[in-house]
């Protein structure tokens, strides 16, 4: 008994031996100082995204039964729905042009503002900050200023347009089918270019002087610097925005649902919205999860897309 207790107390000191080499060396204590700062981090994680984000991609395999909940597993079925008719389709289309006909107006306002913040004049600062007042705006209140700017029946512009001899009946910017798109794209862009404006702005300022200086020196136009030493400099700012907005823009419900709701005659459905019609409007919750479900699925492919492009330029640095 006393050999078998000895040998039990030398096996547990040498533990406790190990355990306090362990914890003596510096870096053994970071690593689990920081481990266990990150616990809370990680549990918030698992709780608020990945544990909704799994439950919905797996809700794509079911029928839900809204008022009771219950479900019924119909495997790949849902998917079938949505992608044999045609309204996930218009939405995808209509989603793409919302994307990248916003995303193209936002790249070119956003850079021009942003060359012209950078030049020195008089009120430069006050020009800046008003240049990013639509992105401080909350969307609730910047899309009720724009409805009621293109109201076709008290609508400023609308009054303008008539009153210049432009124009001889009132227009319905979100009601019409063939402008709601345009309209809706117009009031994005306004919203959202400032944040090209800080991150364009923010590379320009970085640029050497002594480039400008040497092209000048050379004889380059004001358009050669551009074109051999801006946007060069530029280019991994510019992918990175790029990708970002078009991810951001993808997935906009906020602006389309304030502004029309997905009207006129499903002239602004896109997939968010189509999502949220699906799940809330319809009650078909296993259709709006599948619709997601096609949506993460285009989403990670330009998600590593985009680290495909940008892994050079950290490279790089």
């Amino acid at each position: 008994m006393d050999a078998g207790g000895g040998s039990t107390s030398v096996r547990g000191n040498r533990g406790a031996g190990r355990l306090a080499r362990f914890w003596a060396r510096r870096g053994n204590r970071t690593a689990v100082v920081g481990a266990l700062l990150l616990l809370p981090v990680v549990a918030a994680f698992i709780l608020v995204i990945a544990g909704p984000l799994a439950r919905g991609v797996i809700l794509g395999f079911y029928r839900v039964q809204q008022i009771t909940m219950n479900t019924r597993f119909v495997g790949l079925g849902n998917f079938e729905r949505v992608l044999g008719g045609t309204q996930f389709w218009n939405a995808l289309w209509i989603t793409l042009q919302y994307t990248v006909g916003g995303l193209v107006l936002q790249m070119v306002l956003g850079v021009g503002v942003a060359l012209l913040l950078n030049q020195h004049f008089h009120g430069r600062a006050l020009a800046r900050s008003l240049a990013i007042f639509p992105y401080l705006l909350p969307i609730v209140v910047a899309t009720t200023v724009w409805k009621w700017l293109l109201n076709p029946n008290y609508g400023i512009f609308n009054t303008m347009l008539t009153d210049v001899g432009l124009i001889s009946q009132p227009i319905g910017w979100f009601s019409e089918p063939d402008l709601a798109l345009g309209s809706v794209i117009l009031v994005s862009t306004w919203r959202v270019f400032p944040f090209v404006v800080i991150a364009i702005l923010g590379r320009l300022q970085n640029i050497p002087r002594q480039l400008y200086d040497a092209a000048a020196t050379d004889g380059a136009s004001a358009w050669s610097q551009f074109w051999d030493i801006t946007l060069p400099q530029l280019r991994s700012v510019l992918i990175i925005t790029v990708f970002l907005r078009f991810i951001w823009d993808f997935n906009d419900f906020n602006t389309i649902a304030l502004l029309t709701g997905g009207g006129p005659a499903e002239a602004t459905l896109t997939l968010p919205v189509l999502i949220y019609q699906l799940g809330f409007g319809q009650h078909q919750l296993g259709l709006a999860a599948a619709v997601a479900d096609l949506t993460l699925i285009l989403l990670s492919v330009l998600f590593v897309l985009y680290f495909w492009m940008t892994k050079p330029l950290g490279d790089q640095r």
